[in-house]
């Protein structure tokens, strides 16, 4: 009767809810298309008691049907009963999309029929079984599942040229894992790590990894235009190079490099019935901006574009392949489409936490329609440049991208992981990318925007329900052995006791305690560390009887809410661009305003508060408590580890890194009052912050040997050597401020006149005032490099002309440590500026050093604009008013400006001059348009001169306008947005 009463129930509330919402719920990942309870009762088993026999699909209809035994008698069955699971083979599976994929599952009181219509069918019938098997113990709800994928082609990629390469053994069980979540096809974004004897300084075949995976679709993938840095930054290929990152398409050896590297990429595939070819060519922007500018000039940007696809094309097509490329180029400029062969497919990529991608996908289907080109979507898992991918980026933009992608006739889904900053792990995005196997198997149906959004809550609720339990089942959830269930002897053991997977009366409630107790006796008998950190609450006592009260464990039940736990954090305000991977990096002694004031001590006191507070809610250790027992470290990740270990490498480096503010905020402050006491707290916070980052380093290397090779490791090992360095040597660290004293006017003739103005020159070290730091400075003026023959500083001193300042001190190791600074010297140095636009405060050293960093005479560096003296407007023209105290002539105005496309950072549109005796009423003296180039994408200079020689300008007041390079331009993958604008210096003369 009360079984009775649970199937009406479901069948009562299905009638009440969405469509997309009547599936049953029977815990998997990916969720089935179709599931309906069909009969009362249960399919019963115990441990080793069932058996796969294949029949005629015309017996099925003859198979007896038996009532269903109760529980109490199956307890009692003897084992090694055998079951009969039926395997059949048809035709088709009516209302199935995607056929040769498709299968059904009929569970019954007394057996169960497996329907497919390939091997692929079969092997999907098969794992659905053993999941339920696997998550249902010993008795399964009859039921009906007809189920089939979404699209076709789901393919997972790894970026291994900008970062990592996995290692063989992680490969293959990584690789696993996704065909278990129903992944058919892997990819691995290449530009040079596939060696090729032809060109062994490109790559060694020691880090080469051999792409066999158990995936039924292969892509091969190369990169063949764009994105080819690593190649050209060796010497003995810069003659290919167009721009630092293109090809030079009219330079024919560039074709005989492809030539040689595709041939080297197919052998890889000769075998295979049928594969993908990922020429790539994406974010070719800088198209023509170097050594190509003549020919593509003369050309069209557009038609050498094409022409070089055409190229690639032929050369990497075959019978057996199907060619794709990115699509971000092409549809910005879809008419070059035509120029395209028809059978190219294109790969429409998003990143962005959009909920409608529409608009976005448009282009695509209309070169579909048009041309007949095949398209994919090709979501992310946005974890490159960060610590940790964040839940609130990818969670929608996999669900809608896959959403739209199919409702728009997409064949395929490439989700995508990035390396950018190359320190990312794959093992970063074990979350994401379970969810795209969800999504991409299974999309959310609604396109109404509110029944979107409830449909997409409760399918991530129902996912990450699931999730939690499908972590701890990876090691042994893969695949049959003889036609048997492989691992079911470990059935009982493999599943947490956490009473939210029985989900009511759909489950045996006395299996589940049966399971529990069975469970409970083999935890407290082999005190299996793994079994025990899935335990609740109620059984703390037991777990702290075998390990003890301050074992770190994180709970496997509460995985996902760790997850989102540290993905709200990482996006908290407090934490900013923290949460980026080189926060950490930033020098110890960048004493910028925003860095080192009360308001910067507060935020890093809040963000070590709230780490601490996750840590101690799910029982991890925070870096401190960690450095203390290293010996923990590799304990913390005993089984399955990279299941959450990232996670809390995030955690710890966020940590380091508000550590690092504090001394900071710590060091600036003893910089300025000289206190002993202090400055010795902070020499004790330096080695602890040292030996903090030696922990750091441990626990990343760990989870890097874990997954990688060697590729690249050296890398990862110097990028922390550099932040000890950093630490350890900061009291050798030489500051150079400097002081402008403006002379007083003098009268000659009708005019008042001033003479140069004076600037000081201060040179000193953290702790050179304290008794026990008295290290020695020598310094040059003439660009020649110190030694300790150079002059010996002794005190300040005053420059009258523009120079570099070179300086001299020694480690603790009496290793020279090198500076320098550069003082411009200019009319207009040290005169009060008045700011009437707002600089960026995005990153602190957008300032540029502060309101009155204009005129400072320091310029930035020509490569990095993120150095601290480049000044940085967003969406604002640059807008400030020089009083020179008296009537002054100005002659010229020079004002250099940093340009990176890619970064949003373009050249102004126009300088304006005016000038004003009152400062109220303006006359305009000089305009210059400045008409900057946005495709030279690559991180340079632009210096604009305002000469007045012929008409010079005397007045009090001088106002500057510079007129912002407007939104992003078309090309760019963020077009429209607003630009930033930088600036360093303005030059008076």
């Amino acid at each position: 009767m009360k079984y009775t009463k649970f199937i009406l129930a479901i069948t009562l509330l299905s009638i009440s809810m969405p469509l997309w919402a009547q599936s049953f719920n029977i815990g998997i990942i990916p969720t089935p298309q179709h599931v309906e309870l069909t009969h009362q009762g249960y399919f019963l088993t115990d441990k080793n008691s069932c058996t796969i026999r294949e029949i005629k699909a015309s017996e099925v209809n003859g198979t007896p049907i038996h009532p269903s035994r109760s529980i109490q008698q199956m307890m009692n069955r003897k084992k090694n009963t055998l079951i009969p699971i039926w395997s059949v083979t048809v035709d088709s599976i009516e209302g199935a999309l995607n056929q040769s994929q498709a299968y059904r599952i009929d569970i019954m009181p007394q057996q169960i029929i497996l329907t497919f219509t390939s091997e692929q069918g079969e092997q999907y019938a098969k794992s659905t079984l053993k999941k339920l098997f696997k998550r249902h113990l010993d008795s399964l709800p009859c039921m009906t599942i007809i189920d089939y994928p979404a699209y076709a082609f789901r393919i997972w990629q790894d970026d291994i040229s900008r970062g990592p390469v996995s290692n063989q053994k992680f490969a293959t069980d990584f690789s696993n894992i996704m065909s278990h979540l129903f992944f058919n096809g892997s990819s691995f974004y290449t530009e040079h790590t596939l060696f090729n004897p032809a060109y062994p300084d490109l790559c060694s075949p020691t880090n080469n990894l051999p792409f066999q995976t158990p995936c039924s679709q292969k892509v091969a993938n190369l990169q063949c235009f764009g994105h080819f840095e690593e190649t050209l930054r060796n010497p003995y290929y810069w003659h290919l190079q167009d721009s630092p990152t293109n090809l030079d398409p009219s330079n024919e050896k560039s074709y005989q490099l492809l030539q040689q590297q595709i041939n080297n990429t197919k052998q890889r595939y000769q075998n295979e019935k049928h594969y993908f070819f990922n020429i790539n060519c994406d974010e070719t922007e800088a198209l023509g901006s170097g050594r190509a500018s003549l020919y593509v000039n003369a050309n069209g940007a557009n038609n050498v574009y094409c022409q070089h696809i055409n190229r690639v094309y032929k050369m990497a097509k075959t019978d057996s392949n199907d060619i794709m490329m990115w699509g971000d180029i092409v549809s910005k400029h879809p008419e070059m489409i035509a120029q395209l062969p028809s059978d190219m497919i294109l790969i429409a990529w998003n990143y962005s936490p959009s909920t409608d991608f529409s608009s976005f996908l448009r282009p695509y289907v209309e070169a579909k329609q048009k041309y007949g080109n095949p398209f994919w979507v090709a979501p992310g898992t946005c974890h490159y440049s960060s610590i940790q991918a964040r839940t609130e980026n990818y969670m929608p933009n996999i669900a809608y991208l896959a959403r739209d992608g199919f409702r728009y006739g997409a064949s395929g889904i490439l989700t995508t992981t990035w390396d950018d900053s190359g320190l990312d792990l794959i093992s970063d995005s074990y979350h994401a990318l379970a969810w795209a196997a969800e999504m991409s198997w299974n999309p959310i149906k609604s396109t109404d925007p509110k029944q979107a959004a409830a449909e997409y809550q409760q399918r991530e609720a129902q996912f990450n329900d699931n999730y939690n339990y499908l972590v701890e089942q990876w090691e042994s959830a893969i695949g049959f052995e003889d036609d048997r269930f492989y691992g079911c002897e470990d059935l009982y053991l493999s599943t947490p006791f956490n009473s939210t997977l029985y989900d009511g009366e759909s489950f045996s409630q006395a299996a589940a305690q049966e399971a529990e107790k069975i469970l409970l006796e083999e935890l407290i008998k082999s005190s299996n560390l793994v079994r025990i950190k899935q335990s609740l609450d109620s059984h703390e006592e037991i777990i702290k009887q075998i390990i003890g009260e301050n074992f770190p464990t994180l709970r496997g039940y509460a995985l996902t809410d760790f997850i989102y736990e540290v993905s709200r954090l990482l996006g908290h305000p407090l934490v900013g661009d923290w949460y980026r991977t080189e926060a950490l990096d930033k020098p110890l002694l960048d004493f910028y305003p925003s860095t080192i004031g009360s308001q910067a001590r507060q935020r890093a006191d809040s963000v070590l508060l709230m780490i601490e507070d996750i840590c101690y809610r799910y029982h991890i250790p925070t870096l401190e408590q960690q450095s203390q027992r290293p010996h923990l470290v590799y304990a913390m990740f005993n089984e399955a580890p990279m299941a959450h270990g990232t996670y809390i490498y995030a955690l710890h480096r966020l940590e380091a890194t508000a550590r690092k503010a504090q001394l900071r905020c710590d060091l600036y402050q003893v910089y300025n009052n000289h206190d002993v006491n202090q400055a010795n707290h902070c020499r004790k916070a330096m080695d602890q912050l040292v030996q903090l980052c030696h922990t750091l380093e441990s626990e990343y290397l760990g989870l890097w040997d874990l997954e990688n090779g060697e590729y690249s490791r050296n890398l990862v090992i110097d990028r922390y050597n550099r932040l000890a360095a950093d630490i350890l040597e900061a009291d050798r660290h030489v500051f150079v401020t400097q002081t402008v004293t403006q002379p007083q006017p003098q009268s000659k003739g009708k005019k008042q006149t001033k003479s140069e103005p004076c600037v000081t020159i201060n040179l000193n070290t953290l702790f050179d005032w304290h008794p026990n730091n008295n290290y020695p400075i020598y310094y040059t003026l003439d660009g020649r490099k110190p030694s300790k023959g150079s002059t010996l500083y002794r005190g300040p001193f005053t420059v009258d002309r523009s120079c570099e300042i070179k300086t001299l001190s020694f480690n603790q190791w009496n290793e020279p440590v090198y500076q320098s600074h550069f003082t411009l010297f200019h009319k207009g140095l040290g005169h009060p500026c008045t700011l009437h636009t707002p600089y960026s405060t995005y990153r602190e050293m957008y300032s540029g050093g502060g309101d009155q960093a204009l005129l400072d005479g320091q310029l930035g560096s020509d490569n990095n604009y993120a150095d601290g003296h480049w000044q940085g407007y967003w969406g604002e023209n640059i807008d400030v008013t020089l009083d020179w105290g008296t009537p002054q002539e100005v002659n010229s105005i020079t004002m250099r400006f940093f340009q990176h496309t890619f970064d949003w950072i373009l050249a102004p549109e126009a300088i304006l001059v005016y000038y004003s005796s009152d400062g109220q009423q303006w006359q305009l003296g000089m305009e210059m348009p400045c008409n900057p180039d946005p495709r030279k994408t690559d991180p340079h200079i632009e210096t604009y001169t305002l000469s007045l020689d012929a008409n010079p300008i005397l007045s009090r007041y001088i106002r500057i306008k510079v007129l912002n390079g407007g939104p992003l331009p078309e090309f760019h993958g963020a077009h429209g947005q607003p630009s930033y604008l930088f600036t360093d210096e303005i030059v008076i003369e």
